[in-house]
């Protein structure tokens, strides 16, 4: 009787020859992993440099229920396997490793045969609880042989037990599989006769195969020592698909081809977010790329940050809602800041849909700056991620289908309408992110297959695919396309674009005030210079021409009129303040150096006087008076010269300004005059007249209101100046406090979320702390006396005990709610901060000492804040004692003021007031936090805190710190 029989080309046609690309072929793999209950899907590519080898290995991993020898030769290479097609759910048990049970990711039967796709030969081991690790070998190679069937193949498979030698067990693994090659005598029959290189080749290359002891320590050790506990599935596979090696690349800026970079955007846009990461950040099944080189591992799936669920919150716009087995939509719409409930009927009958319920969430960012509400920072990061991981993602019960969401996938053909109307049309693929939520139980018929990628092309799928892409033409008609039924996004859109032109003007004229700024702290230096030298140069001629008690007025008068110019000039030299903008760090210190020499140099204008005095004494009455005619003139031609160039100024702006008009006004007539063919009447009678003559006053009445909301905002503001009020340092001055308002808004979101992470941590120390206590205590019965572990335990107690002391110290700061007033003296905070210190005082051999006034001082307030206070100065001060030799703390007491100063690095000037911003820090591992923080909390008790350098209280000449109350 005939019967089918198998190839083993069949094989290679099915498993590899069905996978479409490389990361189909690792999620398949990973699927294997989640349906075998594996929370954690990793891969490695271990490079040369990391192994001493001479090529990279790539391993597949996941922590699943692995397999006993009975079940790889019973299911494994069993191809089309039936038991992950049934929906039927396993009864938690040791089989699903205790977990809830599954809904099985894979059907066919087929997929485990993707690892062929990576390389060619594979180690397979794999390991159950209370078995012991199983071995398999195969190169896939052979199945390429046409001459060959499945039963002529040998795939050997051995049991590691504890005491084996993994690496005799894949030696003998080899040599197993090599006898597939054995040389037959019949030469005729020798299923090899026609493909002797690449016989060749597998042996060869078999043979040069080892196992590297790092891979036997980090993969194969820990499965093979613990036959009890120990479960995984792990693929080694050696000589990795080019594909695999090109991936280590994936963060680093190299030369290579586009091509390359392409690829593995393309993979890694696959294999992230494998499963639904826009719902949390933290899966509870995890995915994991990683390239181990000679400094260790590093996961490349983390490299690119993927979306997050607060990135809905804040993109341009967002669609939130659900299908229901009719095909109708319900949920919400946000335009901008405009949210709307809306709903959608599907055009169909009124009966249930055959692909069932699901949801949808979809984010959207504006394809330009000027159109989206996000901050030019924010719009870039959204850009990069949209990128690389823009796009509809579909997740069936929470894993991902592919190939939804990747970059050239665009099943609901958004790109196409975009091509045909984008106005109309308004949806793009790549502004995208977001994900629609099926599950087999309510969507059976969306099936999906992982030889053709995607739904297969059924009913279902049609249906589904027509209704979305019916709901996106709605949204586009009613909200987003230019001629949207509802006006939310244009108005709103007009708005963003006012805005964020006059935002781009303001900065463009921030950036020119900044740049002549910094122009003027870079060229003035050297001209005030040589005004210096000129200055000085002529009262020394001055006082030559002095000496002589018989000087004539006449030699002189002409080096006095210079000096007075000379004078005029320096002052003209004076830098002010910047007003519009804050100015950098390193402006502010060339600012500050600039100002000590233009005071250096007034100082020498001021100290010269004495000079030109002694003159005016020696002037006769008449030479006086002529001096005084002569400083007239020349300061009234000064000013008048100013103040023509003002004038000069003045013209070219009011040139500028009527030139701009002048195009405004031929721009809006020639517009409104280009409409006068269109509007005629079409016929001679008054019907058609009267409708051309509303249209007329229509267009008129729109073309005057976009000139004057174009034209007349400049007009007032040009009529509201007044040289009574500095324009320049009225911006300025809302700009500063609209940017510490910004500044201390995300500053109060990022302490609310410490304060959040804080409270948490502070309740689960106390829980871990008392555990922690009574395990100590308990540990000592198990212990034998004078033994090796009793003297360890006594070394853990004492450590314990030392954590102990320094966390009751620090009670007294965890809170200040519920907090509660009490008597406070000097002698009580000197006391706490020395024994919180003690350690560290003496380890740097630091004096801490206290004045008697200040043991004296005493307030009626809060333990909770004062004590944190002082200790965050003190633990200040033990780092800038550092680089001093003469290392001293002191707490005084001066004019009822309680000062905390040091003898270390002392404080600038200029950055006295700096040093209590949040997240301002000079040392190089500083966070900013401990002054903004104390300086606050005595705030809100009515005490203030802050830094000096007068002589009268930094007695020590460093860092000082006085606690005054507020006035």
């Amino acid at each position: 009787m005939p019967r089918f029989r198998a190839k083993a080309r069949a094989v290679d046609l099915l498993g590899k020859g069905q996978i479409a690309d490389l990361p189909t072929a690792i999620s398949e793999l990973w699927k294997n992993g989640y349906d075998a209950y594996g929370d954690n899907l990793a891969s490695y590519l271990y490079l040369p440099a990391s192994t001493g080898g001479s090529y990279p290995i790539f391993i597949i991993s996941d922590d699943g229920k692995g397999m006993s020898k009975d079940e790889i030769m019973n299911k494994w290479f069993v191809l089309g396997t039936d038991s992950k097609s049934r929906n039927e759910l396993e009864e938690t048990s040791e089989e699903t490793l205790y977990k809830l049970p599954r809904i099985k990711m894979g059907e066919k039967g087929i997929g485990r045969l993707a690892v062929a796709y990576l390389g060619p030969q594979m180690l397979m081991l794999t390991k159950k609880r209370k078995n012991y690790l199983e071995a398999v070998f195969f190169d896939w190679r052979i199945l390429e042989n046409f001459n060959l069937f499945l039963e002529d193949i040998n795939i050997p498979n051995l049991t590691v037990t504890p005491d084996s030698s993994i690496e005799e067990i894949f030696q003998d693994l080899k040599g197993e599989f090599l006898k597939n090659f054995a040389d037959s005598t019949d030469i005729d029959n020798d299923p090899w006769r026609d493909q002797l290189e690449l016989k060749a080749r597998i042996i060869d290359e078999c043979r040069e195969l080892a196992l590297p002891p790092l891979v036997i320590n980090e993969q194969i050790y820990d499965l093979q020592k613990d036959p009890l506990h120990a479960n995984a599935t792990r693929f080694i596979i050696f000589n990795p698909d080019d594909q695999i090696i090109e991936l280590q690349h994936f963060t680093k800026n190299y030369d290579t081809e586009a091509k390359d970079e392409s690829n593995n955007n393309h993979t890694f846009s696959a294999l992230n977010a494998l499963f639904n990461l826009f719902t949390t950040e933290d899966p509870e099944h995890k995915t994991s790329f990683n390239v181990v080189n000679e400094n260790g591992p590093y996961d490349l799936l983390k490299a690119k940050k993927f979306f997050v669920p607060e990135d809905f919150n804040l993109c341009d716009h967002l669609i939130d809602g659900e299908f229901d087995e009719f095909g109708n939509f319900s949920g919400l719409v946000r335009v901008y800041r405009k949210e709307i409930s809306h709903t959608f009927r599907a055009v169909r009958e009124e009966k249930k849909t055959n692909y069932g319920p699901f949801k949808i969430k979809l984010g959207y960012v504006a394809g330009t700056r000027a159109e989206s509400l996000l901050n030019d920072e924010l719009w870039r990061v959204f850009g990069e991620k949209l990128e690389l991981y823009g796009g509809l993602y579909v997740y069936r019960d929470g894993f991902r289908v592919l190939p939804y969401g990747r970059e050239d996938n665009d099943f609901l053909e958004f790109e196409a309408r975009r091509g045909k109307h984008a106005g109309e049309y308004f949806f793009a693929k790549r502004r995208m992110f977001g994900y629609i939520d099926i599950t087999r139980e309510q969507n059976s018929k969306l099936v999906d297959k992982s030889s053709r990628e995607g739904f297969v092309n059924n009913s279902a799928y049609r249906d589904f695919k027509s209704n979305l892409i019916f709901f996106f033409k709605d949204l586009a008609n009613k909200y987003f396309g230019t001629k949207a039924e509802y006006d939310y996004k244009r108005e709103q859109q007009m708005q963003i674009e006012k805005l964020a032109k006059a935002e781009l003007e303001e900065r463009d004229r921030d950036i020119q005030a900044r740049r002549q700024f910094a122009q003027r702290l870079k060229e003035y230096p050297s001209q005030l210079n040589f005004l210096e030298d000129r200055f000085n140069s002529l009262i020394n001629v001055l006082n030559e021409k002095i000496e002589n008690a018989a000087f004539v007025y006449d030699e002189i008068k002409a080096i006095l009129q210079e000096i007075d110019q000379c004078k005029i000039k320096i002052q003209q030299y004076r830098i002010a303040a910047p007003t519009r903008f804050k100015p950098t760090d390193l402006q502010n210190r060339n600012y500050v150096a600039y100002n000590k020499q233009y005071s250096a140099i007034v100082k020498i204008m001021q100290d010269s006087q004495k000079v030109l005095d002694n003159i005016q004494d020696k002037l006769e009455t008449k030479e006086l008076l002529d001096e005084f005619e002569s400083k007239n003139a020349l300061y009234v031609n000064t000013l008048r010269n100013e103040f023509s160039e003002y004038a000069k100024r003045l013209g070219n702006i009011l040139s500028k300004f009527k030139n701009d008009l002048s195009k405004e006004e031929e721009y809006f007539v020639n517009e409104f005059e280009s409409r006068y063919k269109d509007i005629l009447p079409t016929e001679e009678n008054s019907e058609s007249i009267s409708f051309s003559l509303k249209i007329l006053e229509s267009l008129f009445n729109d073309t005057t209101d976009q000139i004057s909301n174009r034209i007349l905002p400049y007009l007032n503001h040009l009529e509201r100046l007044s040289f009574d009020v500095n324009e320049d340092n009225l911006v300025g001055y809302y700009k500063l406090k609209f940017d510490q308002m910004k500044k201390e808004w995300n500053q109060a979101y990022e302490l609310a979320q410490l304060g959040i992470a804080v409270e948490i941590i502070d309740h689960q120390f106390n829980v871990l702390y008392s555990q922690l206590s009574n395990s100590i205590d308990s540990l000592q019965k198990n212990l034998a006396p004078d033994n090796e572990s009793m003297r360890k335990y006594e070394s853990l107690k004492s450590t314990f005990h030392h954590l102990e002391d320094n966390y009751r110290l620090l009670q007294p700061l965890y809170r200040t709610t519920g907090r509660v007033r009490k008597n406070l003296s000097g002698l009580e905070l000197y006391n706490y901060t020395n024994v919180f210190f003690s350690d560290r005082l003496k380890e740097n051999n630091i004096s801490f000492q206290i004045s008697k006034l200040a043991l004296s001082w005493t307030e009626f307030s809060y333990e909770s804040i004062f004590k944190p206070v002082l200790i965050n100065i003190v633990n200040n001060a033990i780092y800038w004692l550092q680089p001093v030799k003469d290392r001293k703390i002191m707490i005084d007491l001066i004019d009822d003021k309680l000062v905390v100063m040091n003898s270390g690095v002392p404080i600038a000037d200029e950055h006295l007031t700096d040093i209590f911003d949040l997240f301002y820090s000079e040392r190089p591992k500083g966070r900013g936090i401990g002054l903004y923080l104390a300086k606050r909390s005595l705030n809100g008790i009515g005490f203030n805190l802050y830094a000096t350098n007068e002589p009268k209280f930094n007695l020590l000449n460093g860092a000082c710190f006085i606690i005054e109350h507020q006035p």
